[in-house]
């Protein structure tokens, strides 16, 4: 939706040129893009040219080409907004968010993820997105995506929702069918059981039956988004203060992983030092049948063109099939001199339309309930459908309402390590995990 030409002029900060005599322009209504606008009395309002800077962290050839697609067709259909694009990359957007508040230089609008965005919010760094946006926008997208954007007591929406990650099983078929496993399905997804089992039966001498990410951080967000589907939260804030909380439900993922390494020999303690791409070299290696991992690395699967058949299937389950959502973002900097204009590029970059599309460049599932529905993602083959509908569990969890989470899991990171290598006790491991992570919770209290 095109904001009004109101709206407009406050974006551009722009002077009102007037047309036919006026000394004093009017505020002419308008949902067109216009390089200026009658308002009935003979005053026509022009505005002045705007350009804004987008920085983009797409990686994947296909997300690069769909932003690039983008910004192209926004710019021909805009009358007075330029926009620019900076190519940047996920390992040096927080240094650079930081530096350029810090020195009041931002791009307007910055690609992100949900997590982070709080503790720029907290800073004042980031615009109210719930102020800028149409109905139209909002309603556009379920509430439940607005979630991961929304954090506690702090007022606003700070980054607009696009694209999804969910959990997956991508699996060697030919290996399953060798050894008598049959996949799982949507309509029948595998409990937490039933895959050790199926890891186990496809363990030979020269593969392992199951792997997934377990390198620092990262490793421990994977297991705790998992951990969602049998009841784990790991935190608690009931009190009014955040605790860590290390009970059954958080320890039973940990457990299974570290007695699939260490009791069946189903998984490889090297897991601990690699990361997704590590682990996808791997499978598409023939040494691991099976992998957990999210949505996208289903077009590295695709490039890397294996010689055996796979298969996408659902996450095991638990007492649900429920998994943390996590999204990735747009944002506009407080900064920014033209707030209303990047929000009309973010609405333009973000309808259902260009959603898919950047789905598609990005292999992860679109916010927008149109483009979820769209036949074009569904009809995509490489298991888009499963994909689609895995993405139905996704919600929202108690880490993405905690301001310190990644500070949490890097300084927890060691005693998740110990543990699945087998150097420490599960109730070690437990204590542990309270032990170095309440101090990053206390920094959030």
């Amino acid at each position: 939706m095109k904001l009004n030409k109101t709206t407009k002029l406050l974006a551009a900060s722009s002077l009102l040129l007037l047309v036919a005599g006026c000394a004093t322009a009017s505020t002419p209504e308008s949902t067109g893009n216009d390089s200026g606008a009658d308002s009935g009395d003979g005053t026509v309002a022009v505005m002045d040219p705007v350009e804004i800077e987008f920085y983009s962290l797409a990686w994947q050839e296909g997300a690069i080409a769909s932003h690039k697609e983008i910004i192209e067709a926004f710019n021909a259909q805009s009358d007075y907004i330029t926009v620019n694009l900076v190519q940047g990359d996920w390992d040096s957007i927080d240094p650079l968010l930081t530096t350029c508040f810090e020195a009041n230089n931002c791009p307007d609008v910055f690609h992100f993820e949900d997590g982070p965005l709080r503790q720029y919010a907290e800073r004042g760094n980031l615009a109210d997105l719930g102020a800028l946006m149409s109905d139209e926008f909002r309603s556009s997208i379920p509430e439940s995506a607005w979630a991961t954007t929304q954090f506690g007591d702090l007022a606003g929406i700070y980054g607009a929702p696009f694209l999804m990650e969910s959990r997956l099983i991508l699996a060697n078929k030919d290996m399953m069918d060798a050894a008598g496993v049959a996949p799982a399905t949507v309509a029948d997804p595998w409990t937490w059981a039933e895959f050790r089992s199926a890891a186990d039966r496809m363990t030979t001498d020269s593969v392992k039956g199951a792997a997934l990410a377990l390198k620092g951080g990262g490793g421990v967000n994977g297991i705790i988004r998992l951990s969602a589907s049998v009841g784990g939260d790991y935190f608690d804030r009931s009190s009014g203060t955040w605790k860590t909380v290390m009970g059954a439900n958080e320890l039973e993922l940990p457990k299974l992983f570290h007695d699939m390494i260490h009791t069946d020999g189903s998984m490889s303690a090297d897991l601990l030092g690699l990361s997704g791409s590590g682990v996808n070299t791997l499978f598409l290696q023939g040494e691991v049948a099976m992998q957990i991992s999210g949505d996208y690395m289903r077009s590295q699967i695709v490039a890397g063109a294996p010689e055996f058949e796979w298969i996408s299937m659902p996450a095991p389950v638990g007492i649900s099939a429920k998994q943390a959502n996590n999204s990735q973002t747009m944002s506009i900097a407080g900064s920014s001199a033209h707030p209303e204009a990047a929000m009309e590029f973010i609405e333009f970059a973000l309808n259902a339309q260009n959603q898919v599309k950047l789905a598609l460049g990005d292999w992860l599932i679109p916010t927008a309930t149109a483009a979820v529905e769209s036949t074009e993602l569904s009809a995509a083959g490489n298991f888009w459908d499963v994909s689609l509908a895995v993405a139905k569990n996704l919600d929202f969890a108690a880490w993405q309402d905690l301001s310190t989470y990644s500070d949490w899991r890097s300084e927890t990171a060691p005693a998740w390590f110990d543990y699945l290598n087998g150097d420490s006790t599960l109730a070690e491991f437990a204590s542990r995990v309270q032990q170095l992570g309440d101090p990053a919770l206390a920094r959030a209290n």
